[in-house]
């Protein structure tokens, strides 16, 4: 079971890899649309497909079923090592091409001076540079990857929580169930 839980991690993180290197070298961040859709939902998207792809599989291979905490449990060892392996990828790809961070800033504040032109609002030089101090301060590598482990993991649990309520039995009708088949073969 473990190991069918580490190779799923490993795949499904190495898909939110793929995800955010496309998202850099593609430079996806230019537009919001694509910034929130290839950035945030397609990676949970991957989350939760991972963890309902790793409780199909393993129930097939326990033939009583499986319990809402064992369901639960999987899950979150699951978002665990992703959690673990997708940082590691961010913080390599980051270190390699520290310039993409500085991309995405420059995009971040352009897109605030955009937004600014076309409502009629002018944007002062303070304005500016209050929200490049702003993004100096949040948008770093470190941050970026603490932002992201704690989304990843708390979509995870709830994704593995809301998926053992979902296909979970309890673990009394489990044993109710094996103590029956022991009784009948008896």
């Amino acid at each position: 079971m473990a190991r069918k839980i580490l190779i799923y991690g490993f795949a499904f993180a190495s898909l939110m890899c793929l995800t955010t290197f496309i998202y850099f070298e593609n430079q996806l961040y230019k537009t919001f649309t694509q910034y929130f859709i290839v950035g945030n939902v397609i990676p949970l998207l991957i989350l939760i497909f991972g963890i309902i792809f790793l409780n199909l599989s393993l129930r097939k291979t326990s033939p009583n079923g499986m319990s809402v905490g064992r369901i639960g449990f999987n899950g979150m060892l699951f978002t665990a090592v992703v959690c673990i392996v997708w940082p590691v990828f961010y913080f390599a790809y980051t270190q390699k091409k520290p310039e993409a961070i500085a991309h995405v800033k420059e995009t971040i504040l352009q897109r605030k001076i955009d937004f600014a032109a076309a409502n009629a609002k002018e944007v002062t030089p303070k304005e500016i540079e209050e929200t490049k101090a702003d993004l100096d301060k949040v948008f770093t590598q470190k941050m970026q990857i603490r932002s992201s482990i704690f989304m990843y993991f708390s979509i995870g649990i709830l994704a593995s929580s809301g998926l053992a309520l979902i296909m979970g039995r309890k673990a009394t009708e489990i044993a109710h169930e094996v103590d029956s088949e022991k009784n009948k073969n008896a």
